[in-house]
């Protein structure tokens, strides 16, 4: 029997609500009758058939909307039931990848599907994971108290998630491994979410019976269409765009003028105080708490500075100072970067905040960055303490 005479089966009237509801219809409803149905369709037909069709997925919510309700975890929910449920498929959200015991379970299952992913301020500590499960990759799998062994997956993963996801890894070798669906719409029935779709619907045999055979019809396809990856592709530029790099923090931090205030007063900047500031700068911008590594974030530095000649400053493997009357306290004020850094005042109010100074007479700091011409002497540079100085 065709999908459509399946469809005819499947159809469910809610007396409750007055409503009739079936199974091709309902994605319709959900994304419409274009190319976002096709790509469902698709990532159905690789699902049932235990691949990933070259990519992996997000289902985003573009609405701003954070409660969610436009139907990412219903199409999950059904691609789970397709891969056989539970004991085929792994619920691990994007944010956890990369933790130590993440993966562990992930033996035997063909699908990692989530709809729970905090994606608008949380990234994966170690997006090399990501990437490897991406591609067929052999990832590593621990358990607690067991060795650790290596796996390659080729099922397919997708995450959901109320917003953009976050890259700590902002080059194309990322962007490259997933497609990006949005889903636009609030579905509601007077108002009301009808859970009861997610919840009943869907999980019926019959229904289930006419999804796989609506996406196994499409024959034995080797990746996804050219229409349905053009498609999806401006939304993975927006993913891209929506997390602020180090390409877009160093310009706003390495200006050239002094009363532009930063590190416009200082001729050396060290790498391990620059990435400090990074953090804080992240933190705020990103809104995460989890970041580049320095090693990553150093190579990211250099990599802009040899893309911006003019910018006035280059990269040095020697020893960098910072001096206690170098004229950037803004930093320190703005970012509170800890009492590595900063000094403490009490204020009036009886809380200690930071003076805009910092906690020590003199630091150096191996590797950073130095002006390629130097400020007056006396803007940089004051009296070194004996005995006081710290290096990094």
């Amino acid at each position: 029997e065709s999908s459509d005479v399946l469809e005819k089966k499947a159809t469910i009237y809610n007396p409750n609500d007055n409503t009739t509801w079936s199974p091709i219809q309902g994605l319709k409803d959900l994304v419409g009758d274009g190319i976002a149905l096709k790509a469902i369709r698709q990532i159905m037909h690789f699902a049932i058939r235990r691949t990933r069709g070259d990519f992996a997925w997000f289902f985003v919510n573009t609405t701003g909307n954070a409660a969610g309700g436009g139907g990412k975890s219903t199409v999950i929910q059904i691609i789970k039931n397709l891969c056989g449920g539970e004991r085929n498929c792994i619920t691990l959200s994007y944010e956890r990848l990369g933790e130590r015991f993440a993966l562990y379970g992930l033996e035997n299952k063909y699908a990692i599907l989530s709809d729970e992913t905090s994606a608008t301020n949380q990234r994966p500590k170690d997006t090399n994971v990501y990437k490897t499960l991406a591609t067929n990759g052999a990832a590593p799998i621990e358990g607690k108290f067991k060795d650790m062994n290596f796996m390659k997956f080729d099922g397919c993963m997708i995450q959901a998630a109320n917003g953009y996801p976050m890259f700590s890894d902002q080059t194309d070798s990322s962007y490259r491994r997933f497609l990006a669906l949005p889903f636009e719409k609030k579905m509601t029935q007077n108002g009301r979410k009808r859970d009861y779709i997610r919840d009943d619907y869907i999980n019926r045999p019959e229904v289930i019976q006419c999804y796989v055979k609506w996406a196994m019809e499409l024959g034995c396809l080797s990746t996804y269409s050219t229409d349905v990856i053009d498609y999806c592709m401006p939304y993975v530029e927006d993913i891209k765009n929506n997390t602020k790099t180090v390409f877009e923090f160093m310009p706003e931090m390495m200006r050239l003028e002094k009363s532009e205030g930063y590190f416009a007063g200082m001729n050396e900047v060290g790498r391990s105080f620059l990435y400090a500031t990074y953090g804080k700068w992240d933190e705020f911008e990103n809104s995460t708490h989890i970041h580049l590594s320095q090693k990553k974030f150093w190579i990211s530095v250099c990599e802009w500075v040899q893309a911006n000649p003019s910018c006035g400053w280059e990269v040095t493997e020697k020893v960098t100072h910072i001096y206690q009357n170098t004229p950037f306290q803004k930093e320190l004020v703005d970012y509170d970067l800890g009492k590595e850094w900063c000094k403490y005042e009490l204020s009036t109010d009886g809380v200690y905040r930071p003076s805009g100074y910092f906690a020590f007479p003199h630091k150096s700091i191996r590797c950073g960055l130095v002006r390629v011409t130097k400020l007056p002497k006396n803007t940089s540079q004051g009296t070194v303490s004996q005995g006081n100085d710290t290096t990094d």
